[in-house]
């Protein structure tokens, strides 16, 4: 068996383990707590897979198109949703925390904060 096909993946993995306890660092210098703080890294770590996710079609993409398109076209998905998720109101959910539905914790799981 060849030592490089042994040793690669095992490297991989130590540095992916390092990132997360490097990335649970950052919460011991937070003094105190904010949901903001919370939503945030939810977020960052969110987009992250996403983006870890995709990496394969990406590659093949970028065989085809060019790394810079497939980059471009991205990222642009992801403005394109942020902004539909602005535009579109949300009075829909509003309205159902305040008439009592039976799927308040659900509701209250995300983001939005009554």
């Amino acid at each position: 068996m060849n030592t490089i096909t042994l040793w690669f993946p095992l490297v991989l993995t130590f540095l992916a383990g390092i990132s997360t306890g490097f990335g649970s660092l950052i919460s011991l210098f937070i003094r105190e707590y904010k949901r903001s703080y919370l939503q945030f890294s939810l977020g960052l770590s969110a987009g992250v897979m996403v983006y870890v996710s995709f990496a394969e079609l990406l590659a093949s993409a970028t065989e085809t198109i060019g790394f810079l398109k497939v980059n471009i076209a991205f990222f642009n998905g992801i403005l394109l949703i942020m902004a539909l998720d602005f535009l579109i109101p949300h009075e829909y959910i509003e309205e159902r925390i305040r008439g009592g539905s039976g799927d308040r914790k659900l509701m209250i799981m995300g983001s939005y904060r009554p």
